[in-house]
This record gives C-alpha cells, sequence and structure tokens, in this order.
C-alpha cells in the first residue's frame, strides 16, 4: 500500500506542524496567530461531508499533544480557542478511537 504524497500535500502536514510546534512552544506570543491558522486551515478545507478533509487527517497525530497543551494553559482566550481545535480534531478521526473505547 503505497502512499503517494504530492508536494502540496507534504507541504500542508509541514506548515501543520509547524503551527503544532508554535501552539505547544513555549513562546506564548506566538499561540493565538498560530491557532488562527489552523482553524482558517481547517474552515478553509473542509469542502466535502463524505471526506475527511486533509488538515484534520494530518493533525490526527497531534490529537493528546494538543489536549495535554491545553491542560496546561491557564484560563483565557487561547485556551478557548485550542479547545476549538481540539474539538474538531475529537468529532474527526483523531477523537474517534478514543471516543470508541468508553463505550
Amino acid at each position: 500500500m503505497g502512499l503517494n504524497v504530492s508536494e502540496e500535500d507534504k507541504e500542508l502536514q509541514a506548515e501543520l506542524q509547524l503551527l503544532v510546534d508554535k501552539v505547544i512552544g513555549k513562546d506564548q506570543t506566538l499561540i493565538p496567530s498560530a491557532l488562527e491558522m489552523l482553524k482558517y486551515l481547517i474552515r478553509t478545507s473542509t469542502t466535502s461531508m463524505t471526506s475527511v478533509p486533509k488538515p484534520l487527517k494530518y493533525l490526527a497525530p497531534f490529537y493528546d499533544t494538543l489536549k495535554q497543551t491545553h491542560k496546561k494553559m491557564g484560563d483565557n482566550p487561547t485556551k478557548r480557542g485550542l479547545a476549538d481545535v481540539i474539538s474538531i480534531l475529537a468529532m474527526g478521526t483523531a477523537g474517534g478511537e478514543e471516543a470508541k473505547k468508553k463505550l
């Protein structure tokens, strides 16, 4: 099962990785803009209800990391923004396995 990843997909994966690194990083000033960009990428990629948008697929491996980061944050708009991203991931492929375990 060879997966051919297009150059465009590789760029998207790299961009998402960079944004996640900013969200989980130490520099608090980078987090709000990184979250806004993640939200933008998720929002603009949701073109079909029959397939999982690529940003959601590529962000799925970071689901637990983002949840841990959220737990460590103080209560502020940034934490609520991260909660939005996590909730979107939870509805997709990332949270599916965790939800099944709780049934």
